[in-house]
């Protein structure tokens, strides 16, 4: 199962590379279902961790989402940054 982390890891990744994130990026990366895709990036959305470059989400109707380039949020970085201060080792003190 891929998690929410990964998928903003990714999409950090490829903005720090000055590439765009699109729905068939992370089909292929994650080995993802046109379905499942689609529905991690609704729900990435609706928490407000990703925005679309080009368009507003409201629009997604007229628009197909493998056009549509993703981006973080503020929100999504700063979930991103939580993500990694939980996965670092305790510091022991003595």
């Amino acid at each position: 199962m891929v998690t929410r982390e990964e998928i903003l890891r990714f999409i950090a990744q490829r903005a720090k590379e000055g590439r765009v994130t699109r729905q068939l990026d992370l089909m292929h990366e994650f080995g993802l279902s046109d379905s499942a895709t689609r529905g991690r990036l609704m729900a990435l959305w609706k928490q407000r961790m990703i925005s679309a470059t080009t368009v507003e989400l409201a629009s997604w109707g007229a628009e197909r989402l493998s056009d549509l380039r993703f981006r973080l949020t503020p929100r999504g970085l700063e979930r991103l940054r939580w993500h990694e201060r939980q996965n670092r080792p305790a510091r022991r003190i003595l």
